[in-house]
């Protein structure tokens, strides 16, 4: 069935069914979907859909790909080493793609500006943040701002900050590995004291006062 409606009276069109139009169709005011799927491509297998009320779902392929609520995007994809997120920069010069966070308050003071984190699960079914990066602004005076960076872990179940970066670089009480075979490293997990092992085996400490445990050389021709 064929009808051309005057434009005086082409205002509301109500259909059951299958509706085709060819050409283009231009909607002048609200296109009310009323929580139906778009079909976007000829198969049928990509589509637009909001039968969820704030929630806008993306599917292509036939696969639920795209979920979008006013404080969340979820892209989901049940393949292996999928979904991937590309920022792609085709400009033929130096620049490159970013990657934005920003913490826009009207009085800032030491504020989280942005968080990355590493979830899983465990064998118990819990969702588990096992590594999370973040950064912070402890000083925002004008003029000498200050920025902190800052990676925590998992440890035996407890997560701690392992490394900070200011001015300085901070690793928390942490070991500092050295060697290839993780058995040379300089630990600091004792206040005030510094403790150095050396192919596995603890070898030399060391504190403001005393240093016991080896030998002290000032040169190479003494050893």
């Amino acid at each position: 069935v064929f009808c051309t409606l005057p434009a005086s009276k082409a205002t509301v069109l109500d259909a059951s069914g299958n509706l085709t139009l060819a050409g283009i169709v231009t909607a002048n005011a609200k296109l009310d979907m009323n929580g139906t799927e778009l079909i976007l491509d000829a198969d049928a297998d990509t589509s637009i859909t909001s039968d969820t009320d704030d929630q806008i779902d993306f599917k292509i392929g036939g696969t639920d790909s795209i979920s979008i609520t006013p404080s969340q995007v979820t892209i989901t994809d049940a393949d292996a080493s999928q979904p991937r997120l590309l920022l792609k920069n085709t400009n033929a010069d130096t620049s490159s793609a970013f990657l934005d966070f920003q913490k826009d308050s009207a009085s800032p003071a030491n504020d989280n500006l942005g968080i990355m984190r590493w979830i899983g699960d465990d064998d118990g079914g819990n969702t588990v943040a096992y590594a999370t990066i973040f950064a912070n602004s402890p000083d925002v005076t004008d003029g000498s701002e200050d920025g902190t960076f800052q990676v925590q872990t998992i440890v035996n179940g407890t997560n701690a900050t392992r490394l900070s970066v200011s001015n300085t670089i901070d690793i928390h009480g942490n070991e500092l590995i050295l060697d290839a075979d993780n058995d040379t490293s300089i630990t600091a997990d004792t206040d005030d004291k510094i403790d150095y092992r050396i192919g596995g085996a603890d070898v030399m400490q060391m504190n403001a006062t005393a240093f016991s445990g080896g030998a002290i050389y000032e040169n190479a021709d003494d050893i």
